[in-house]
């Protein structure tokens, strides 16, 4: 067997692997020691592979530009030889029938010929020198990879610094490292229009009011798709409200996904936390939600178009640490990416809810079915449809919603989204610690929603400048038979307009103004907030 045939073969595999192996752009170029074999073909360095395969890409005779004549290279300087020009070996001239395929493997580090120059092509190649061209070829594939998944990995961390530096409308945490999260200061004055009024002359508390809440996270990833997540987050303890640290502020979050779409996720965490107003300041901040996740563990499927799990969580906690109340949860679903209608998602979710886990169907507390359809017919559209009953076996356990939300309606970088829930008088007259942001969410201003009202809301944001942007809130929420007067208890109506603005990359002052007023108050019906906030995402 002769060499040039190896050659040739040896030059077929690294093209066709190169075809699909990661596109390398090049590295920095480093200087490296060669060593011969006691065959005689060199061996390169890691530095040395590396270095070819730059020479590789950037020197070819395709990169060349063939209109390039000697009087176009200024007489100043030595233009460089073209490629024909150059001789490797001493005994592979220009003129050579085989000096081209020679010297791509030259180039690419796979071989560097003999001590004294020489090539010597004629000569049949042993099965030692096969090795060492196989290994370099081998080694050669593995660097570009390891390059490529470098270079992959930096660009994420990039990716995620850009996702959420100055991300003013929805305010998720920065993730560009293992620790993560979102520091928040406020402070609020209240009454400051409408005070007076609703206390029949009596000046109504202004404040002002300081709070702050920090949240931050720790991720760690393994192998394998799986990780783990530590998440601590004051809510609202900065100064009104005492809360435990480890029943309340800690949380985990654990799982992993592998190759074949398989994944299961535990949780730990307070579940959701209902804030308490202690003063008559801020009244509109009374039961506001803060999202946590329950005691869970889910088995899940996710293909990318199909999806289905079973998850089992507990709503219910004695202070002994004993679940008190069940919910097992199997669901499902899929979604479609070419439909006359565009892209549509369908979602069945079923909560089934029990004090013991040795019950029957017979002896459910209750259970809930969910039906969700979410249409996207362009990348600046989407509308979506909610649906539900709870078998109570009595009228009004049913609920329907729907939203719409749109980008760039009024102008580039603004976003509008309004949503319309009725809930049935009796829908979620399920067992105390029935989860309701898990079965139908929270609205517009974080509040469950509640039994027998409508539930209207519209959001309008738009970025006028690099770091600057202003969002308007506007919530109603209506009783039964669509009345708004102090026969309703749950009946309010809320507006807020917020004017974000950019310091630095991860900071951001916010000023705030809301109007908030609840018929059925004895006293204080109208109030309103003036805040001062500042927010940094690390």
């Amino acid at each position: 067997m002769k060499r040039l045939a190896i050659i040739y073969i040896l030059l077929f595999i690294v093209i066709t692997a190169n075809n699909s192996s990661y596109s390398q752009t090049g590295t920095p170029s480093e200087e490296y020691e060669e060593s011969v074999d006691p065959e005689g073909v060199a061996v390169t360095s890691e530095a040395a592979i590396i270095t070819a395969e730059v020479q590789a890409v950037v020197i070819t005779k395709e990169a060349v530009p063939a209109v390039v004549t000697k009087e176009a290279v200024p007489q100043t300087q030595e233009a460089v030889p073209e490629e024909e020009e150059i001789e490797y070996f001493t005994d592979v001239p220009k003129t050579h029938w085989a000096k081209e395929s020679v010297n791509k493997l030259f180039k690419m580090g796979l071989t560097q010929g003999y001590p004294d120059g020489t090539f010597r092509g004629s000569n049949y190649i042993t099965r030692y020198e096969t090795a060492i061209f196989l290994s370099k070829m081998a080694h050669k594939q593995q660097i570009r990879k390891a390059l490529a998944e470098k270079t992959v990995e930096e660009l994420r961390s990039e990716v995620y610094k850009l996702r959420y530096t100055l991300d003013f409308y929805k305010k998720e945490p920065v993730r560009t490292g293992p620790v993560s999260g979102h520091f928040n200061a406020n402070t609020r004055f209240g009454n400051l229009v409408s005070g007076n009024a609703a206390y029949g002359g009596v000046s109504a508390p202004i404040g002002p009011v300081f709070d702050y809440r920090l949240m931050t996270s720790y991720l760690q990833e393994f192998k394998g798709g799986a990780y783990v997540r530590l998440t601590i987050d004051t809510m609202d303890s900065g100064f009104s409200v005492p809360r435990d640290f480890v029943r309340e502020m800690f949380d985990f979050e654990g799982g992993f996904k592998n190759t074949n779409s398989w994944g299961m996720m535990l949780t730990g965490g307070p579940g959701s936390v209902v804030h308490r107003e202690p003063t008559n300041i801020f009244p509109s901040e009374d039961n506001k939600v803060y999202l946590r996740p329950d005691n869970s563990a889910c088995l899940y499927y996710d293909n990318g178009s199909f999806n289905a799990g079973f998850k089992y969580q507990t709503t219910g906690i004695t202070t002994a640490g004993v679940a008190s109340i069940h919910d097992l949860k199997p669901y499902f679903g899929y979604e479609a990416k070419n439909t006359p209608v565009g892209k549509v998602k369908f979602k069945y979710s079923l909560d089934q809810y029990m004090n013991d886990l040795r019950g029957t169907v017979a002896t459910l507390e209750s259970t809930i079915n969910i039906y969700e359809m979410v249409i996207t017919p362009d990348p600046k559209n989407e509308i979506g449809i909610r649906g539900g009953t709870a078998s109570y076996n009595d009228p009004g356990n049913t609920f329907v919603g729907c939203h719409y939300s749109t980008k760039d309606l009024i102008g580039p970088g603004s976003k509008l989204k309004v949503t319309l829930s009725k809930i049935g008088a009796k829908f979620l007259n399920g067992p105390g610690d029935l989860k309701q942001d898990d079965v139908i969410g929270l609205n517009l201003f974080d509040k469950f929603f509640k039994n027998g009202t409508y539930d209207i809301g519209t959001e309008i944001s738009q970025r006028v400048a690099e770091g600057r942007s202003f969002r308007v809130k506007a919530g109603l929420v209506l009783g039964d038979d669509g009345k708004y007067d102090s026969s309703e208890p749950d009946a309010e109506a809320t507006i807020e307009l917020n004017v974000d603005y950019g310091i630095f990359d991860d900071a951001v002052m916010t000023i705030g103004y809301r109007i908030y007023q609840k018929p059925s108050l004895t006293t204080n019906t109208t109030s309103d907030i003036l805040g001062i906030g500042f927010n940094y995402y690390f």
